[in-house]
């Protein structure tokens, strides 16, 4: 069975806005998920429910599907500069 979630590669590039990015695994068809995340140092999959998290100092915590879609802030209040970002079956 193909899983969608393992054919990519995700990372976080800095750059003017700061950007969450994806490429298949080769590096062909780079795409960008979300801008505007400013210094995002902390971005982590949950293969089990495709979601990926991402940390940056405003707005806090935020999550997203695989594909950039469903935007949603965790944690909204001042978290600092957060440099990684873990989780343990999250239920949400």
């Amino acid at each position: 069975m193909y899983n969608f979630c393992f054919s990519y590669i995700y990372w976080t590039d800095w750059g003017t806005l700061g950007v969450i990015m994806r490429a298949a695994m080769d590096g062909s068809d780079p795409k960008t998920l979300k801008s505007g995340v400013g210094r995002s140092s902390g971005l982590t999959i949950d293969h089990k429910t495709k979601v990926m998290y991402w940390t940056s100092a405003r707005p806090g915590i935020e999550m997203a599907n695989l594909d950039g879609s469903g935007v949603r802030t965790l944690i909204s209040t001042d978290v600092g500069k957060p440099s990684s970002l873990a989780f343990f079956e999250v239920s949400l």
